[in-house]
């Protein structure tokens, strides 16, 4: 879980090097990737996703839906990106704006260090 999605609840997901999403994944508020990201499951996410290196949806027949905004410094991979087709990323003031008051008195709750 990625925080919640339902209620927009956001919380803070760090992945240090790649992320390989599959299955069902929802959540809310800011998801950090230092790698590569990789959707291949249903996907329902309200937040900032930023990505460090390549991010790649394959959708198949799941839905993909991001709301918010996805930053990433390598490249988007995938002829099933387009907004109306399998994999949408909706541009959102509204939630990154409600995911930022919400996460504004945030405080570290657990650190690993590897």
């Amino acid at each position: 879980e990625l925080g919640d999605r339902v209620a927009l609840l956001p919380q803070v997901t760090y992945a240090k090097g790649d992320l390989k999403l599959s299955g069902t994944t929802t959540g809310c508020g800011v998801l950090l990737v230092e790698g590569n990201l990789e959707v291949t499951g249903a996907f329902d996410y309200a937040g900032l996703v930023v990505v460090g290196g390549n991010t790649t949806f394959r959708p198949g027949a799941n839905a993909q839906i991001l709301h918010g905004a996805l930053a990433t410094v390598a490249t988007v991979v995938g002829e099933d990106v387009e907004i109306g087709g399998a994999a949408t990323i909706q541009y959102s003031s509204s939630v990154l704006s409600t995911v930022g008051s919400r996460l504004s008195g945030l405080r570290l709750k657990s650190w690993t260090q590897r």
